[in-house]
């Protein structure tokens, strides 16, 4: 199971040239839109749509961090939206402008969430703070809740 540790950052270039010193190697961009369901505090069920395709994703908060629970390709992405805003109902709707990078054996990605702000994502198997602090981030502010909350 993958787990995310995210951070607020304020300047997308400065952190991406920090992730290059670091031996960061960039990948893709891309645009992901997202559709998030009302649920329970510290429970997302959100349609995500990408360049590889549209998926159904489920993830849960748990001590300062979020686990993916499930990430499933969806082939029939208007039923399944029309089927999860029935029983659950639209809680918000987000577009994420994405930048990918590997550093070893984590995936960190910089977003721009329209509305929302900008962050540093790192997933990983166990992700903790040792990249955070190698990129120079003083006083990072933890977000501990989906980005549909904030």
């Amino acid at each position: 199971m993958k787990r995310e540790l995210k951070i607020r950052i304020d300047n997308i270039p400065d952190i991406e040239e920090r992730l290059f010193q670091l031996g960061a190697i960039k990948g893709k961009s891309a645009m992901y839109r997202y559709v998030y369901f009302n649920q329970p505090d510290g429970e997302v069920l959100k349609i995500t749509k990408k360049p590889e395709g549209t998926f159904k994703t489920i993830i849960r908060a748990r001590a300062g961090k979020f686990d993916i629970i499930s990430s499933d390709r969806v082939d029939n992405e208007k039923q399944l939206l029309q089927e999860l805003t029935t029983k659950f109902g639209i809680k918000k709707e987000l577009v994420n402008q994405r930048l990918f990078f590997t550093l070893g054996e984590d995936k960190l990605s910089l977003n721009n969430i329209r509305e929302v702000g900008r962050f540093l994502i790192v997933e990983g198997k166990n992700p903790s703070m040792e990249v955070i602090v190698r990129l120079g981030i003083k006083n990072p502010e933890i977000i501990t809740k989906s980005f549909d909350d904030l």
